[in-house]
């Protein structure tokens, strides 16, 4: 179970759980299939451009 399910539905995201060996090798996998890696870098990122602090700062410095 997850807080950000989202990530999972749009594939940036995969829900390995807390085992340190179950998390190795869910990383080792990823960074050893191109085409895996491709597809995660690939999909959208639901939680934005990563921008949003830069935004908030410019829209501050317009209104005073």
């Amino acid at each position: 179970i997850t807080e950000r399910p989202e990530g999972l539905a749009t594939g940036i995201a995969k829900l390995v759980g807390r085992d340190s060996d179950s998390i190795i090798q869910h990383t080792n996998l990823l960074l050893a299939t191109p085409t895996l890696h491709a597809a995660m870098s690939a999909a959208k990122n639901p939680y934005g451009d990563g921008k949003s602090s830069l935004k908030i700062a410019e829209e501050l410095v317009r209104l005073i």
